[in-house]
């Protein structure tokens, strides 16, 4: 069976929505975005592994080092299980990083914890789509949830509004070794609903935004490269625009484009509108503001890089272009990209590949300053499961030093903790990423606060952006049809919520 596509891949594997026959791909890392000519089978993947058994070492050599260089640190009363030797957790995961590459990253994880705790994981592996969260909504209707789920930030307070989660902070308030305050509060804020109030997991991945580029191309178009304009103060989304005008010209026989691509994803586009003084939204669900000047002007600004500036890849010439995980920067002819540590580690081995050389500069800022977003990654605790404690103790597990050991070595991710930062992920860096930029994109985080009704309000606006993307209407247009229509869905949050 085809192994389908999670919404990561999705996203990283077109970059972006361009303006192409009207048609528009959906962008991801936990986006709800969908589309019905584009929606992703309900279908398993395969199991990566099912019960993980104590003899599962990570597939690597680096990975192997990481486990076997520490020993597991003493658990405190709340991370420590109680004496359940044999027990086994179901677990509903999503594909993190790619089949392959999670081999080495799960797996990793409940060898150490069963190690440990002598708890075995039995981890099925589900596309990341709607019909994954109606399945653990349904479980838990039924009074068989698995004792975990893996739950996006983005449909975290639909499931949270539903009652259909575990709320942590007993357990974190109990366990002395979590150390809450390590936490980079804005990735830790992601799952918390309603934002600073009930906490409901516990990241262990983290994948801030910031711009990587082909420097290289840079060098051969004669343009100064992203990095550059940074340390001249002008790398801001107008500067972006200019760069990508300027590299958007035949280089060396070979038509390039200076910017990757475009997305619909709000929580995506939310730094833009924050970057030019606006807001999608009241952190009460009250008001929206998407209509607003600022808001209006960040995102058609966004959209003209599609239909007026021409700088990124359409139609027949998206599509000729090499794609991965990491999206479109891997064929060589992008110069630059709206990018998340995620796609570190497959644009990092085809740079060596290729002998391409890579750069990394902040995400753009806007005129009232840069802001971050990110889709940080965590199991949670469905209601109503038998062993909460045991299925606590993995969560907490997985943010320690024994694993992110491990997590780092894959190149994909940023510390959950400000502790690990110059220590294990310093040393996993590759030789162009900047330890600053990423410390700074950490702090810089900025979660959207999210409505219970969020997958319906990213319907609603998907396709009214595309239509911008693909100049078939003005911002201003789309935001007068749409707003009314997020107005009424942020109001049926509030009554299912209260």
């Amino acid at each position: 069976m085809a192994r389908t596509l999670t919404r990561r891949e999705w996203l990283q594997r077109s970059g972006t929505i361009v303006a192409a026959a009207g048609t528009a791909l959906l962008a991801g890392c936990g986006t709800a975005a969908t589309q019905a000519t584009a929606t992703e089978s309900s279908a398993p993947t395969a199991a990566r592994a099912a019960t993980t058994q104590g003899s599962s070492a990570p597939a690597t050599s680096s990975a192997a080092v990481a486990t076997s260089s520490a020993a597991p640190a003493a658990a405190s009363p709340a991370q420590q299980a109680p004496a359940t030797s044999g027990l086994t957790l179901t677990a509903w995961n999503h594909t993190e990083y790619g089949t392959e590459v999670d081999k080495r990253f799960y797996p990793a994880a409940y060898s150490m914890f069963k190690q440990r705790d002598g708890v075995s994981i039995d981890e099925t592996v589900l596309p990341e789509n709607d019909a994954y969260y109606d399945k653990v909504t349904a479980a838990v209707a039924s009074g068989s949830p698995p004792e975990l789920a893996f739950i996006h930030p983005s449909y975290l307070a639909s499931l949270a509004s539903k009652r259909a989660l575990t709320p942590l902070d007993d357990r974190i308030g109990r366990d002395a070794k979590l150390n809450k305050a390590d936490f980079y509060p804005g990735t830790y804020a992601y799952y918390q609903f309603p934002i600073g109030a009930k906490t409901y997991g516990v990241p262990y991945y983290s994948g801030p935004c910031v711009t990587l580029f082909n420097r290289a191309l840079c060098k051969e178009g004669g343009v100064q490269a992203p990095d550059e304009w940074e340390r001249e103060g002008k790398w801001t989304w107008s500067g972006a625009a200019d760069f990508a005008t300027q590299m958007t010209k035949s280089v060396a026989g070979q038509q390039v484009w200076g910017w990757g691509g475009l997305t619909n994803a709000l929580h995506w586009l939310d730094i833009l509108i924050w970057g030019n003084g606006g807001d999608l939204w009241s952190s009460d669900f009250t008001k929206v503001y998407l209509s607003d000047a600022a808001a209006v002007d960040a995102l058609q600004q966004y959209a003209d890089f599609a239909t007026k500036l021409k700088v990124i890849p359409q139609g027949a010439d998206a599509k000729s272009l090499k794609s991965g995980k990491s999206g479109n920067l891997i064929s060589g002819r992008i110069a630059a990209k709206y990018s998340i540590k995620g796609d570190v580690p497959e644009i990092a081995d085809w740079s060596v590949q290729s002998g391409t050389d890579i750069g990394m500069a902040p995400i753009p800022a806007g005129v009232k300053g840069r802001f971050v977003r990110n889709g940080p990654n965590s199991y949670t605790i469905p209601t109503g499961t038998k062993h909460p404690d045991e299925a606590y103790a993995l969560i907490a597990f997985m943010t320690t030093d024994d694993f992110q050991a491990v997590n780092m070595q894959l190149g994909g991710s940023t510390p959950p903790r400000r502790s690990q930062m110059d220590t294990l992920f310093a040393k996993s860096m590759k030789p162009w990423e900047n330890l600053d930029m990423w410390k700074k994109a950490m702090e810089q985080d900025k979660p959207l606060p999210f409505a219970a009704t969020h997958t319906d309000i990213q319907r609603a606006f998907g396709p009214a952006y595309n239509d911008v993307i693909a100049g078939k209407q003005t911002m201003r247009q789309a935001a007068d049809s749409v707003v009314p229509q997020i107005q009424a869905l942020l109001q049926r949050a509030r009554e299912s919520s209260g």
